[in-house]
């Protein structure tokens, strides 16, 4: 049974804002390959998420609108017992009134602002002061020119290209050592690559150990930054009590809130 026109919609924003889990990412790009109206649901919302991340919220406004100009949107008749009026436009938007209504007036506006244009705004600049450095619990021998020691090395200097570069050869022969993992994300973090940071450290959460914290704490941040509030509170929510992030958690939570009104 094909999904409703929110639940669609949940699933659009999910995919984009790397919020689905690795199996629902797997499924819905199966269901991509074999539904050519959801593909060119997914273009659109693609075009107007650009909109909204890189224009300001008023401009980016007046862009989507602009974008929906010339768009027929009619009445879905599926389920009422009388002929639907005829459109001779050929155009895929036909009888898809009420997914559209959802999706450019909900889901765009709604949805893909919230998520895509805190960038450069108020919010995202909130987590300008907590972009700090995790302590490096990795004990690595210096004098040996590994990649995880050089990579480590440079990690402790803020040069994050090169942390960045030496880590992920360190993890094409330990792809399961956790705390390159983690070190890896938090680099990405620093240098600004959110898309890459929340790739890696998504997963991290989902595990015990001494990297879980550290990994919800980044990836609440690397949230933030993309306008994912939700997921960012639920994180920093689990981090209260935590004795190295919890202080940071309370301010950083005032912060949001204040913003938010």
């Amino acid at each position: 049974m094909k999904n409703s026109p929110l639940e669609q919609q949940e699933q659009l924003q999910s995919y984009l804002t790397n919020r689905m889990s690795s199996e629902d990412r797997q499924a819905f790009e199966s269901l991509l390959k074999e539904d050519q109206e959801l593909r060119e649901e997914l273009t659109l919302y693609k075009e107007l998420q650009d909109i909204g991340k890189h224009t300001p919220l008023v401009e980016a406004n007046h862009q989507i609108m602009e974008a929906m100009k010339g768009i027929s949107i009619q009445p879905d008749y599926s389920e009422v017992a009388q002929t639907p009026p005829k459109d001779n436009t050929g155009s895929w938007w036909n009888g898809k009134g009420t997914w559209l209504v959802g999706l450019l007036i909900v889901g765009v506006v709604g949805g893909l602002l919230t998520y895509s244009t805190f960038t450069g705004n108020n919010v995202s600049e909130i987590v300008v002061p907590y972009m700090q450095p995790y302590e490096n619990l990795i004990s690595q021998n210096q004098a040996e020119p590994t990649p995880l020691a050089i990579g480590m090395t440079a990690y402790d200097r803020k040069d994050y290209p090169t942390a960045i570069q030496q880590l992920q050869r360190h993890l094409t022969t330990k792809p399961n050592d956790l705390f390159a993992q983690l070190y890896l994300g938090i680099s990405h973090t620093l240098n600004g690559q959110t898309e890459e940071a929340i790739n890696l450290l998504q997963p991290l959460t989902q595990s015990e150990g001494i990297h879980t914290n550290a990994s919800k704490w980044y990836l609440a941040l690397n949230y933030i930054q993309i306008g994912n509030l939700n997921d960012a509170k639920f994180l920093l929510l689990d981090l209260e009590g935590d004795a190295v992030f919890g202080e940071r958690v309370k301010t950083l939570t005032v912060a949001l809130n204040k913003t938010q009104g």
